[in-house]
């Protein structure tokens, strides 16, 4: 995901989340310290659109460390 659609992301997954249970509206703040974690690669997500708007997403990463540690390849 380019740089210039992330926040269109960050929007779609607080709307997505906004009637979840465990659900609360990301800020730009929580958003900026997610994408600078070191498993955060955007290009690994995956993102459906409805024409402009983002439809759907699958936001992926990879944790080595975890994949080590629990011996999965």
């Amino acid at each position: 995901v380019p740089d210039g659609e992330r926040r269109m992301v960050l929007e779609a997954v607080n709307e997505g989340l906004k009637d979840h249970w465990a659900g609360r509206e990301w800020t730009e703040e929580d958003f900026q310290e997610w994408l600078h974690d070191p498993i955060i690669d955007p290009a690994l997500w995956v993102v459906a659109y409805d024409g402009d708007e983002v439809a759907g997403t699958v936001l992926n990463w990879i944790h080595e460390e975890e994949n080590q540690r629990m011996g999965r390849k």
